[in-house]
């Protein structure tokens, strides 16, 4: 299996660039800001210099938090959020970005059903540009009080549009503090996954801990991941643990699944 780094920040310099193919980075997940921020001419240059050395840019957080909330009920802040993405989305396919992760929505104060409603509506406006574009929407399952903090919430949207460009990202921390555990919305998700966020915490907080740091399972989720060929690089949204490397981050979890597939094999 391939992994990715959390690259929130861009950093374009040459330096940091070559920091990170000596690493063993071979893949990034960047924040929205890289692709909101910049002209669309730095975009793709940018991307250009990353993919010579051998990095690519698989993935892409959409924004979230306030007003960019897809699942939100006021009409005039949704349709501003939806517009949002929908430059995301076209900023993503200049980078060759090939996954936006999507939150479903924020944290619920009001009718899940209303605010599901409401991301459909987003959805049904924001996959045909998707397709149009070649990138992938994946929407991710949330931490407890949030919209879509069950992987069947989850799965109910992402099977209610039929796109191979549409698809599900299976964050294991969240789903470690929530009512399920992240071997059961792995189970739950596994036939509609494109992207995963894998971190750790300690059952209770969202703290983005690196596996296998905290409470997690990962010779058990590992095991029945690598069952199946997942063909896209898996995002470690954590940093390194105690300021090491990105290279021994990346070990660190590399050994977990190399480990689990042997014993398969």
């Amino acid at each position: 299996m391939k992994f990715a780094y959390s690259q929130w920040i861009i950093n374009p310099s040459i330096e940091s660039i070559n920091f990170l193919k000596i690493q063993g980075v071979n893949a990034i997940e960047t924040g929205p800001n890289f692709l909101l921020n910049y002209d669309e001419k730095n975009i793709g240059e940018i991307a250009g210099k990353f993919r010579l050395e051998g990095i690519e840019f698989y993935s892409s957080h959409a924004p979230f938090g306030g007003d960019n909330d897809l699942s939100q009920l006021n009409t005039e802040k949704r349709t501003k959020s939806v517009a949002v993405f929908k430059e995301l989305l076209f900023r993503a396919a200049i980078a060759g970005i090939k996954c936006v992760i999507v939150h479903p929505g924020s944290i619920l104060k009001n009718d899940e059903e209303k605010r599901l409603d409401k991301l459909r509506l987003s959805i049904e406006t924001l996959l045909p540009i998707a397709e149009k574009n070649g990138v992938k929407m994946a929407l991710e399952n949330m931490p407890p009080g949030h919209v879509g903090d069950l992987s069947s919430t989850i799965m109910k949207i992402v099977d209610e549009f039929d796109s191979p460009l549409f698809g599900a990202c299976l964050d294991t921390g969240h789903a470690n503090i929530g009512k399920e555990n992240a071997l059961i919305a792995f189970e739950n998700m596994r036939a509609k996954i494109i992207a995963f966020h894998f971190h750790d915490n300690d059952g209770m907080r969202d703290i983005h801990l690196p596996p296998p740091y905290g409470t997690i399972n990962w010779p058990a989720l590992a095991k029945e991941i690598t069952k199946y060929n997942y063909d896209f690089p898996a995002l470690i949204e954590a940093q390194p643990w105690n300021n090491a490397s990105p290279g021994q981050l990346l070990r660190e979890v590399e050994d977990i699944f190399c480990g689990c597939k042997s014993k398969i094999q």
